[in-house]
């Protein structure tokens, strides 16, 4: 009889020692859910922080980039205004002029002003490309 009571009584306390495992378990595994739930809360928040900084950003460089091309565009309107930063030397009266005016102003042929225009968009769409770039890994670091 003792020794069926003491046998019972050996796994009520089984039992109730796994019980209370599962429960303390059960409480850990909680605790951590809810932790990892507020990481990821808080990662989420930190993530659309850096897309709304990165679309401002990108909102910018595309407004420099406009401006940029509507420079360009109002020159290829107006070719006659791209003018080179040169004077021919004046020659002596002396010196046999081949119908070269003295002191005139140098003027770029067409396929020159052709190919500065088409460089001055290129570099400023490279420009304002590499600045949003160094600006966005700036922010991701």
């Amino acid at each position: 009889m003792i020794r069926s009571i003491l046998t019972a009584f050996l796994v009520l306390a089984c039992f109730a020692v796994y019980y209370a495992q599962e429960w303390r378990y059960e409480a850990k595994l909680s605790d951590i859910a809810a932790s990892n739930a507020n990481a990821l809360t808080k990662s989420h928040e930190r993530t659309q922080a850096k897309q709304q900084e990165i679309a401002t950003l990108d909102e910018a460089y595309m407004q420099q980039l406009a401006q940029s091309r509507a420079t360009v565009e109002r020159m290829r309107a107006n070719p006659e205004r791209v003018r080179v930063s040169a004077t021919c030397p004046k020659l002596p009266a002396a010196a046999d002029n081949t119908g070269v005016d003295n002191g005139a102003i140098a003027r770029p042929t067409d396929a020159a002003v052709r190919n500065y225009l088409l460089l001055t968009e290129r570099h400023a769409t490279v420009t304002a490309q590499i600045g949003a770039c160094q600006d966005i890994l700036r922010l991701l670091k």
